[in-house]
């Protein structure tokens, strides 16, 4: 696994020991990051950017975005081992300033400390937990102004968009849908 693009492409990525996580391929994240640099609805302007990778896993989605500029990234995840393999990744890459590194569930989040205009949600796939992690991220304050949320689910996964929220793309990507939404 290797970050895909930006200042640090082509840098290798550990991914966490177990069946805890489902890393994104680096072909899909490739996509997702097109998408986002090119879109019409896209408001990024990576050096202005907090983002919240809320299932983290290996944190790809914050390092690569770390990697395109973004000023800052929050990573969320609950099993040790998990935070100690993104802790890694932040200091190979050398982006500990940028990482803050949260041994937190998107379920049950901290206060924020600084509200994020990305956030991505890459649940365990078939356990419902995109809305409820939208909600809880939301009362507590981690949803910034006109936040993108970009939202990985299985291919057979069907999610309704939640009222405050407008639909900006949707798309099938190998065995992944990949929605985007903008907070209203």
């Amino acid at each position: 696994m290797r970050i895909v693009g930006g200042s640090h492409r082509g840098r290798k990525l550990a991914a966490p020991v177990g069946k805890n996580t489902r890393p994104t391929s680096d072909k899909l994240r490739q996509s997702i990051f097109n998408i986002l640099n090119h879109a019409a609805w896209s408001n990024l302007y990576w050096p202005e950017k907090t983002v919240l990778d809320a299932f983290a896993g290996s944190g790809a989605l914050g390092f690569e975005s770390l990697s395109r500029g973004a000023a800052q990234a929050f990573f969320f995840d609950l099993h040790a081992p998990v935070i100690d393999c993104i802790k890694n990744n932040a200091t190979n890459l050398g982006m500990t300033e940028k990482s803050q590194i949260i041994r937190a569930s998107c379920l049950t989040p901290p206060p924020a400390t600084s509200p994020a205009n990305l956030i991505f949600l890459d649940p365990p796939y078939h356990q419902n937990l995109v809305l409820p992690g939208l909600l809880a991220l939301q009362s507590q304050q981690w949803l910034g102004t006109q936040c993108i949320a970009v939202i990985e689910t299985a291919d057979d996964e069907n999610l309704e968009t939640p009222n405050g929220w407008a639909p900006c793309d949707q798309r099938s990507i190998g065995k992944s849908n990949v929605i985007f939404w903008r907070l209203l």
